[in-house]
Parts: structure tokens; sequence; C-alpha cells
């Protein structure tokens, strides 16, 4: 083997292990954004539960209890509703976009 084929070998093994070590680093990369992004719905959700509670709304959103309109919580309820949506849409969203990471 001349010293060009041996140069040609050792740039072409220096090539596998660098998209190797880049294929690897990526995986990291692309696992510490899954689970940024399953905190931060997390993180939502227990703070909304939080307002839920503090607010005495826990009956409505998970023991079934009426909320007719003219109530004095219909408001709250409504909003909390709307806000317990986005974060469960959120939630989703990035456990689909994550779903083979974790």
């Amino acid at each position: 083997m001349n010293i060009e084929t041996g140069l040609a070998v050792a740039a072409i093994v220096i090539s596998v292990v660098a998209t190797r070590m880049a294929m690897v680093q990526t995986r990291i990369g692309h696992t510490t954004a899954a689970i940024a992004a399953n905190e931060a719905a997390l993180a939502g959700l227990r703070e909304l539960e939080l307002h839920l509670l503090d607010r005495k709304l826990l009956p409505y959103f998970y023991e079934g209890a009426e909320c007719p309109p003219g109530h004095k919580d219909r408001d709250a309820v409504a909003t909390l509703a709307g806000l317990l949506a986005d974060v469960m849409c959120t939630g989703l969203r990035m456990h689909n976009r994550h779903a083979g990471v974790l």
C-alpha cells in the first residue's frame, strides 16, 4: 500500500468516526429537547391544577360536577378549561414530536 492509499483509508476512517460522533451528539440533543419539552408541559399542568385547587374548582374537572350558566364559578371554570385544553394540546404535540426519543 502506498502513502496515498494509506492517507485515503485514514481519511475515510476519520470521517466515519466523526459522522458517528455527530450522530451520537444529535441523538443526545434530541433527547435533551424532548425531556425539556415534556417537563415544560408537565409544569404547565401542575400550575393549572394548583389554580384549580386554590379556587376549589377541582370537582368541575375531575368529579363531573355541573357548572351551569350563571353560576358564580362559571367564568373561572370556562377560562381554566380553555387553559387546560391548551396545556394538554401542547403536551400532546410535544409527545408526538418526540415520541421516538423518549
